[in-house]
């Protein structure tokens, strides 16, 4: 889940450039985003149900064939792990800030009454709710901490997902 990847210094250090400068100071201290994935891991092994996910669900690791289906590439981090991972990290980098503000409550809405179509038991409103904006903080994380992309993307995904951490107060529902 990458904690170890970067040193809590080496992230403060990326943080503290270009692609945190769009950024609230409160979501780009590094010891707290270090703490909010520690605690997003701690739910996960507290008893949240787990399904198989991507694990690293943004908007570059999409297609979308000549007939209209689409799916995902690049599966090196497939994980069980809590299905909000890949839900509110995707919804956050595929969605400019605004969009995303706009549209991200009827997707929710939309993808737990898809689950329910399929015969899967969905989470209620509330708690799928919350499960979800604790959950941005995982693919903030790994943006955070990315090095092999080009600095556009980087800023852009960095800014679009702290962002999202921001606005739904992540760090403070996960008590960080």
């Amino acid at each position: 889940h990458f904690l170890g990847y970067t040193s809590v210094e080496r992230l403060q250090e990326l943080m503290s450039g270009p692609r945190g400068d769009a950024l609230p100071d409160e979501v780009r201290r590094a010891e707290r985003i270090h703490a909010g994935v520690r605690k997003v891991l701690e739910r996960l092994d507290s008893g949240r149900p787990r399904c198989l996910v991507h694990g690293d669900a943004h908007l570059g690791n999409t297609y979308a064939l000549p007939s209209g289906e689409r799916g995902l590439v690049d599966w090196q981090i497939v994980q069980r792990a809590c299905w909000a991972w890949d839900v509110s990290y995707h919804i956050a980098t595929a969605l400019p800030i605004a969009e995303r503000r706009a549209a991200e409550r009827s997707l929710l809405v939309h993808y737990l009454d898809h689950l329910r179509s399929l015969g899967i038991d969905a989470p209620s409103w509330d708690t799928a709710w919350r499960t979800y904006r604790e959950s941005i903080v995982y693919g903030y994380n790994l943006w955070a901490i990315a090095g092999r992309v080009a600095p556009p993307i980087t800023i852009e995904y960095v800014t679009r997902l702290g962002t999202a951490v921001a606005d739904h107060g992540s760090f403070e529902l996960l008590g960080v």
